[in-house]
């Protein structure tokens, strides 16, 4: 079989990314900026660059900013550097955190005819540019709780921490809520 072989651009993938960042707003470095891989022409010439695994982005702090990710490859193209893992560090020079208790909860999924209730969550850890979160308060904050696949009964579930008057700061780690449903 005939092989092509070419040397691309590593890039990053985030998982949960606020929504006001987008990956070109986050600085950052990797060990390896590029890799030389080999595969079948037809696959291989559709590349223009290649991805790592996604960084949690939840797991971003300013204590915490350096990522071990393996590449993400198509089926047939194999990596030629002797590369086992590429280091992401994510410059948090400009960041801070604060922690919140979140008291404004926001079921989704919810059906009609039921009602939830809950407590607030409690000591958030928040991270984003120094400046926002200065103003940032806890009445700018809300938790999202999907209850789709719940039926009545009490419940912990994971919540995911927002901010539509800041959509650039983010949760720090994941946290829980206990949810009652009637």
């Amino acid at each position: 079989p005939i092989s092509k072989k070419v040397t691309l651009p590593v890039k990053v993938s985030f998982n949960n990314l606020p929504s006001g960042l987008n990956v070109g707003d986050i600085k950052y470095n990797i060990d390896h900026k590029s890799v030389t891989i080999i595969g079948t022409p037809d696959v291989v010439s559709k590349m223009t660059s290649v991805t790592l695994s996604p960084i949690d982005f939840t797991a971003v702090s300013t204590t915490s900013n350096s990522f071990e990710a393996t590449l993400v490859l198509p089926e047939g193209v194999k990596l030629l550097d002797n590369i086992e893992f590429f280091v992401v560090d994510i410059d948090t020079s400009g960041y801070t955190e604060k922690t919140f208790n979140v008291s404004n909860i926001k079921y989704s999924g919810l059906s009609s005819s039921l009602k939830a209730s809950s407590g607030s969550v409690k000591n958030v850890k928040i991270c984003g540019d120094k400046n926002v979160l200065k103003k940032l308060t806890a009445s700018d904050l809300y938790a999202v709780v999907d209850l789709s696949d719940k039926g009545a009964g009490a419940y912990t579930v994971t919540v995911t921490i927002k901010s539509d008057k800041y959509p650039k700061v983010w949760q720090v780690g994941q946290y829980n809520l206990a949810v009652t449903v009637k």
